[in-house]
Order: C-alpha cells, then structure tokens, then sequence
C-alpha cells in the first residue's frame, strides 16, 4: 500500500512538472510591491518611474476587499503584471488619508480601484471584485489609456 502511494505521488510531481514546466516544489513567492506612503508620495514615485498608480481602496469590514486580495491580488500572474506596470497603493477609506481620498474619488463602495497618471488624473476606474482575467482585463485596459494620454 505504501509503495502504491509513493508512486502516485511520484507520478503526480511529474505530471505537474511536464505541465507547468516547472518542478512542483518551486513556487514562485514573488509579493505585490505595494508603495509605503502616502498618496502624494506614490505619484511623485510614479512620476519618476513612469508609471501610472494603481490604487486599492478598501476597508478592514469589506469581505469581497480581502476575497480580492485573498485570490486576485495574490495570483503570479496578476503580481508580475502590476510589479512590472504600475505603483501599487492600498488605502483604507476609514483611516489616514482614507475618508478625504475616498470623498475626492467617489471611492466609497468596495473595493473601488483606480488607476492615476503621475499628475494625480483618474485614467481608469471600476468598483467590486474582479477574478484574476478580469482583473488583468482592467489593469491593461488603464495601462493602455495612461499610454496613450
């Protein structure tokens, strides 16, 4: 029985590294660079940079805030694809900067994301939870309308 177990569980690393092309104990841990200031400070980072922000506001109560963070802002692919574009920035609509962001931004249901140019222009924005495609969907939808300003 055990002999039976062991090859299957050989049988199934090997699968999963003839399909992914990776071994299956290589994880990629690669974590979303989320800036670590204000609002103020992520554009002028962007600015030099040249990059636009993207911007996560939420609050600690929102369930579909941490489902999106929990499966959508936690995927590889969503990680890389933000890392390599964007200035991440999350915000707390009740705390800090949170309240006067969410006011000036019309960002007071959750999650709300929007994507700035470094001049603090809104160059794309969508409320509610996105899965990782949809997600992605967005994120190069705002990156194409921030180049193309």
């Amino acid at each position: 029985m055990k002999t039976k177990i062991i090859l299957q569980s050989i049988f199934m690393l090997a699968l999963i590294t003839i399909v992914t092309g990776y071994p299956a104990s290589t994880h990629n841990h690669e974590k979303l660079n989320v800036h670590e200031g204000s609002f103020d400070s992520a554009l002028k980072y962007a600015a030099e940079n040249n990059k636009p922000v993207f911007v996560k506001t939420f609050t600690e109560w929102c369930g579909w805030c941490k489902r999106m963070d929990a499966n959508t802002l936690s995927d590889p692919d969503v990680i890389a694809y933000l890392n390599e574009h964007f200035v991440t920035l999350k915000i707390d609509a009740e705390d800090g900067e949170g309240p006067d962001f969410a006011e000036k931004y019309d960002a007071k249901r959750y999650p709300t994301i929007l994507f700035f140019n470094a001049d603090g222009e809104i160059v794309h924005k969508f409320r509610g939870y996105k899965n990782s495609r949809n997600f992605l969907a967005e994120a190069a939808d705002a990156l194409e309308k921030y180049n193309g300003q």
